[in-house]
């Protein structure tokens, strides 16, 4: 007769590579740890050609305002109900509000536009520096 040694919970436990399920869990956790770097570099946006350098940076200016602010919003959210609750409370998601009019966003995020130099210049056009009537 073998001799076991049962712990408290020990029959509540299952060893590496007995399950499929566990190990499939496993592995999406691991290429998420893997895949999140904790110094990401920023997308490279592309403008509309013919945009000057001044509204360049303008734009780049508003972008990362933006990303920060929407980050930040969603990361108050509990994890399955991130884009849910923001859609409730800006009747938009954050996806769809990334493609309206910079002044549009600055509004409804109460985003302040003293933080961008030239505002001005960019207030009329969207995030790809396309004019508001160039459609």
């Amino acid at each position: 007769m073998k001799a076991t040694i049962r712990t408290e919970n020990s029959h509540l436990l299952v060893t590496a590579g007995k399950s499929s399920r566990l190990d499939a869990i496993r592995k999406k956790a691991e290429k998420k740890i893997s895949g999140s770097e904790v110094n990401e570099k920023p997308k490279h946006q592309i403008f509309v050609p013919g945009t000057n350098q001044v509204i360049k940076q303008a734009l780049q200016q508003a972008q990362l305002i933006i990303d920060t602010r929407i980050q930040s919003i969603l990361k108050a959210y509990p994890a399955g109900k991130k884009n849910t609750f923001f859609k409730l409370k800006y009747a938009v998601s954050a996806e769809t509000l990334k493609k309206q009019l910079i002044n549009d966003i600055f509004k409804k995020l109460e985003l302040d536009t003293k933080k961008i130099k030239n505002f001005n210049l960019i207030e009329k056009l969207y995030l790809d520096g396309k004019a508001a009537d160039a459609q």
